[in-house]
């Protein structure tokens, strides 16, 4: 839930910056979400694969991508490992953007951005189906 905190901050940072964004993909639908938000000139500063996704044999189209527009790629085996998200927390994201990801985040993850995460669902949610 966002915060009249959160809106606050939201709203400051939107007059100055940008919102630093966390992008978490996978498939088609995440290539296709994030050449969008490259395209609308989003600040993504890291994305998040899916472990196995990206081999030398077998390139993950994702983080070809990310890598040709210079943003870094973190593909841990465990996302809610500690040291994954140690990691994540390096970057100072304000948001996570999450397209495809497939994992469960846990709390940790979900509170190091101050304006919290976005799922981009490809499809009707159980509730609705």
């Amino acid at each position: 839930m966002i915060t009249s905190k959160h809106t606050t901050e939201f709203a400051l940072k939107r007059r100055t910056d940008k919102v630093k964004i966390a992008y978490f993909g996978n498939g088609r639908r995440g290539v296709v979400c994030l050449k969008t938000a490259i395209a609308q000139g989003w600040d993504v500063k890291i994305l998040v694969a899916n472990p196995g996704s990206h081999t030398a044999e077998k390139p993950n189209p994702l983080c070809q991508l990310a890598d040709e527009h210079g943003i870094p790629a973190l593909i841990p085996a465990r996302i809610n490992a500690p040291e994954s998200i140690s990691e994540l927390s390096k970057y100072g994201v304000d948001l996570i953007v999450m397209a495809g990801y497939g994992h469960i985040l846990k709390r940790e993850i979900l509170a190091l951005p101050p304006l919290g995460s976005i799922n981009l669902h490809g499809g009707k949610l159980p509730d609705y189906r």
